[in-house]
């Protein structure tokens, strides 16, 4: 039996609230009977209500999802449950008394109270059943939900109680073994200003070499190798990709001349293969992630499939419905997501949550989300009928406990070990042991290198039976 304190004693009509799970803010336990909510929108309201001294009654409804308004300007869902309330009047009028809380023995519905956790089990619900209001079902107030234009012609809210931003999360790419990661340490132009560099190099030395046998009219081949062209371009291509390579000339050069042009490409060809090695191995061992995409804009020139909640406010604003994934099994959404299947736009704190609830119980961060929100600073208030009373009691309390930080204190709680996983986008830390995966590339050009040699010792073996002179020529 429900105890009364105060004058009177007929029991107070409770608001009735309307919540539907919204993670990390508002969870639903379908499991138990009758359902379980909890999470720190719970905690706030119990907060609010026990200093309004009113009683709350939970509404759960049928569909799970927040609303959303058809062709014909009705709303369903939470929405539709606010504003189909007409008629009842205000509760928060109906009486002063101060409800000692506990179950209604001769119905299934529960009236709530600050830490008690069952939630309202409406009429015309049996246990194991989706719960829920039964047709015209309505409610006085609604659970935090984002505002946007459309919910705000039909409604009135709360001051916010947080903002929120509407993101993207996906799969974070593995680093693994990469073909052409040996090339990867420079950029195209880099590769193509070290290549032009040699050719110029190559053509000084052969230059000078050519000069001092022609120009000087040496009789002699030189010390240097000046003499015939082929052997000239054989000295010059020697020196020139020796020193790169970090091979030993077979001679030095002696003239003044040479020595100069081969002593500055020595030291620049040392600055280019030392930081060529290092960039290389830092790839290797620490590789930088590229992400599929990082925007919203990059997500569009994809296929990947993208889910949205059904009825969300990103639901009603995203036009993608050739790839568009909708329904609300959050669980089977983050194991896809994870697995690559698909992308997921929602909440920036829901996303959060995947990730701190992966992290905590793998020590892994199989997930990210990109760096430039969707949509940015949406406000998060509670959801009230038009022209409500409730408007100005509550406001008051949502700001003094913002200003003392206790809804920060109570939502960031629920995402406190993500910060490994929230590095610069794409950098994983972790160091990986190299693969035989990491050496195929230059397996590959070690093995093209013995192939065209091989075909240039059979060319020439051919031109040298071919051409061979026949012993009727002799």
């Amino acid at each position: 039996m429900v105890e009364m304190r105060g004058e009177g004693s007929q029991v107070p009509e409770c608001l009735k609230l309307g919540a539907a799970q919204w993670m990390p803010f508002l969870f639903v336990d379908q499991n138990s009977d009758p359902p379980r909510v909890f999470g720190p929108i719970m905690e706030i309201v119990d907060i609010i209500f026990n200093h309004l001294a009113m009683c709350y009654e939970l509404v759960l409804p049928k569909t799970g999802h927040y609303g959303e308004r058809l062709e014909n300007g009705t709303w369903t869902g939470l929405i539709g449950m606010l504003v189909n309330k007409s008629g009842r009047g205000d509760p928060s009028t109906t009486s002063k008394q101060l409800l000692l809380w506990g179950p209604h023995t001769d119905t299934t519905q529960y009236v709530h109270s600050a830490g008690n956790r069952d939630p309202l089990m409406v009429d015309n619900a049996s246990p194991g059943s989706d719960l829920g209001p039964s047709h015209g079902e309505e409610v006085d107030m609604v659970t935090v939900l984002s505002v946007d234009d459309e919910r705000a012609r039909a409604v009135d809210f709360t001051e916010a109680l947080f903002l929120d931003d509407k993101t993207i999360g996906y799969q974070r790419p593995k680093a693994g073994a990469d073909l052409a990661g040996f090339v990867k340490p420079f950029t195209s132009l880099v590769w193509l200003c070290v290549l032009v560099t040699m050719m110029v190099v190559l053509f000084g030395i052969l230059v000078i070499l050519w000069a001092r046998g022609r120009l000087l009219r040496k009789p002699k081949e030189s010390e240097d190798g000046e003499g015939e062209l082929s052997s000239l371009l054989t000295t010059s291509f020697t020196w020139t990709v020796a020193a790169p390579l970090a091979q030993a000339w077979a001679r030095e050069p002696r003239t003044q001349s040479v020595r100069v042009v081969c002593s500055v490409w020595l030291l620049t060809a040392l600055v280019v293969s030392t930081v060529y090695r290092s960039n290389l191995l830092a790839m290797l061992i620490a590789p930088i992630l590229r992400l599929p995409f990082d925007s919203v804009e990059e997500l569009v020139q994809t296929d990947i499939p993208l889910f949205m909640e059904e009825g969300s406010l990103v639901y009603r604003s995203v036009q993608l419905n050739d790839r568009a994934v909708v329904h609300k099994d959050i669980h089977r959404t983050a194991r896809d997501v994870m697995q690559g299947k698909m992308a997921a736009l929602g909440s920036l704190f829901s996303n959060l949550y995947v990730i701190h609830s992966t992290f905590a119980k793998t020590r892994t961060c199989p997930y990210y989300v990109i760096s430039k929100p969707f949509m940015v600073g949406n406000g998060v208030p509670f959801f009230l009928q038009r022209n409500s009373t409730m408007k100005a009691k509550i406001d008051p309390i949502i700001r003094n406990l913002k200003e003392f930080g206790l809804i920060n204190y109570l939502t960031m709680r629920q995402i406190t070990v993500l910060y490994s996983c929230l590095r610069p986008q794409g950098f994983d830390n972790k160091l990986r042991p190299l693969d035989l995966g990491d050496f195929y590339g230059v397996f590959s050009v070690y093995g093209a290198g013995l192939a065209l040699s091989t075909l240039v010792f059979v060319v020439e073996l051919a031109l040298k039976l071919f051409l061979r002179p026949s012993s009727d020529t002799k």
